[in-house]
């Protein structure tokens, strides 16, 4: 018998439970597909291949003779329990600010399908015993009715459609406990800092692997022991020298097989730049070698004629060495070990001063700001951006891009992502969403890995945790890397 809570990298939970137990939680919806598809999704998931054998093991299934440490072998004999029934996996839907029903008073609600509360979270739902004691809840937090209506309508919880009185339905509906509000505070809201930056939203939880099995899920901070942070450098020299004296631990752990050296940058460290805003005047990126040259750029010069490049702050990537896999992971990017990297140490400041460039923190409300100052970014429409970068479509997105990279479907083929969206058993809204949110990444290469939190995916971690705080730069007017390294605005470095 097992009744387990995980969540993603997204901070998406899913309740994993045998084929005698029931999910804990009414709003559980659970996941069902080919053989295939089911593969690939429990590949994403952010459990070991070792943690997934133990899974097995509890609910008594007799395990193949694995060969090797392939993991797929072992992903392979999950997808089959899956398929059997005997271990299921059901989607919890998403409590946080971003989903919630936002008041005027300092709160907003989440509501879920009751009565079983909500088995990821330690919150407990409002308490609401009448119609009357649900207005009131609504009242305080200055929540109208049409916005509870349209809310419900969103998340398929209650069609107010032709109905004679909807809103007491409504009421009816969490006074019986059918349906469950969870109460949530809203970050507090802050002019931003230049007028060239954008609000902030507050990053989201640290994702939790695996919880234990309880009646309700707990997570297990682990002190983590970091080194102490150094000032940024302050000039160009002095960062190229301090990337190449963390080049010795790095080749050591390569050497030995151990663990990389850590960022000196806490979760919490790192919220606080996100909340803040960037402060730091070097940035770094890694490109191939072969555009590195000085008819190169820092970014892809789009059809508009700027370029969009993502990048971070030097001191939170500088443990990392010249060394390319360990930079491109931290970055969560993927590295080819046949290919030869450049780093790029870019001094935003000189970059000011040489043209219009133009840097953020991409949360989501940030991108969202930005794409709406500059239109020439994305074809799409701000509905559409808002519609791609929804938490409903992200899970779903990462499992089509990953299927659809596996398979090598290009982007400029549309019938064959139709056809793979339909494989995947999309609906057809949700495949014009796939490919409009696959056209966003192609424009602004927030890919599947974009968390909208203001910072990427850490691949050195097989936990899957957050790396670096991400910065975009716009640039409107970008100039040739000869250019730029010949005013000493770019400094380059062979991995």
């Amino acid at each position: 018998m097992i009744n387990l809570i995980i969540r993603d990298f997204t901070g998406q939970a899913y309740e994993l439970i045998s084929r005698s137990s029931s999910p804990r939680s009414s709003s559980a919806k659970r996941y069902s597909s080919d053989a295939y598809l089911t593969f690939r999704f429990v590949a994403t998931l952010p459990l070991t291949p070792d943690q997934w054998v133990q899974i097995l093991t509890r609910i008594n299934q007799r395990l193949p003779d694995f060969h090797g440490n392939h993991p797929g072998e072992v992903y392979e004999a999950v997808a089959q329990a899956v398929i059997r029934g005997d271990l299921s996996i059901y989607r919890l839907p998403t409590l946080n600010v971003i989903s919630s029903l936002q008041g005027k008073n300092g709160f907003g609600l989440c509501i879920i399908k009751g009565p079983k509360p909500h088995s990821a979270t330690d919150l407990a739902p409002e308490v609401v015993t009448s119609a009357a004691a649900a207005q009131q809840l609504l009242d305080k937090l200055g929540i109208s009715p049409q916005a509870l209506l349209g809310y419900l309508s969103h998340q398929n919880l209650y069609n107010s459609y032709q109905k004679q009185n909807p809103l007491n339905e409504a009421l009816q509906l969490l006074a019986s406990g059918e349906l469950l509000a969870y109460k949530l505070p809203l970050p507090p809201k802050a002019p931003p800092a230049k007028a060239v930056e954008y609000l902030p939203v507050t990053a989201a939880d640290r994702p939790v692997p695996l919880a234990p099995e309880s009646k309700k899920s707990v997570s297990v901070t682990k002190v983590e022991t970091v080194p102490a942070k150094k000032a940024p450098p302050q000039t160009l020299d002095e960062a190229t020298q301090r990337l190449r004296d963390a080049g010795p631990a790095v080749r050591a752990a390569k050497a030995n097989g151990t663990a990389l050296p850590p960022s000196p940058y806490t979760m919490a460290d790192k919220q606080a730049v996100v909340e803040k805003g960037l402060e730091e005047k070097f940035l770094v990126r890694v490109i191939e070698t072969n555009y590195a040259g000085d008819e190169g750029y820092i970014g892809k010069i789009r059809e508009h004629g700027q370029s969009i490049s993502w990048t971070a702050p030097f001191s939170m990537v500088e443990h990392g060495d010249t060394d390319a896999e360990a930079l491109l992971n931290a970055f969560g990017t993927r590295h080819s070990p046949v290919k030869n990297y450049t780093i790029l140490i870019i001094d935003r400041d000189k970059m000011n001063d040489m043209g219009d460039v133009q840097t953020i923190i991409p949360t989501k409300q940030n991108l969202k700001a930005l794409i709406a100052a500059n239109p020439k970014i994305s074809t799409l429409t701000p509905d559409e951006v808002e519609q791609v970068l929804s938490d409903d479509l992200a899970p779903k997105y990462y499992e089509f891009a990953k299927v659809k990279s596996t398979r090598k479907i290009s982007t400029d083929d549309m019938e064959k992502m139709q056809g793979l969206s339909k494989e995947m058993g999309f609906s057809e809204s949700e495949t014009d969403n796939l490919i409009l949110r696959q056209q966003f990444a192609d424009q602004v290469a927030a890919w599947e890995e974009f968390t909208g939190n203001g910072m990427t995916l850490d691949t050195n971690s097989k936990a899957k945790a957050y790396g670096p705080v991400e910065v975009v730069m716009l640039d409107k007017k970008p100039m040739k890397l000869g250019e730029l390294r010949k005013y000493k605005a770019v400094k380059s470095l062979n991995c």
